[in-house]
């Protein structure tokens, strides 16, 4: 079984999710953090919005 954990959450709730997950194992911790756009815009676009 893999001990590696991956989640794609927003920037204002991983302190929470952090503080969630030590409150079940204080040794949790963060390795690594990438900071990607999710949804990027499309290269053209048209249409309307109503």
């Amino acid at each position: 079984m893999r001990q590696t954990i991956y989640t794609t959450y927003g920037a204002e709730h991983l302190p929470g999710l952090l503080a969630d997950l030590q409150a079940f194992d204080p040794a949790r911790q963060i390795k690594s953090v990438k900071w990607l756009r999710a949804i990027d815009a499309p290269e053209s676009l048209s249409g309307k919005i109503e």
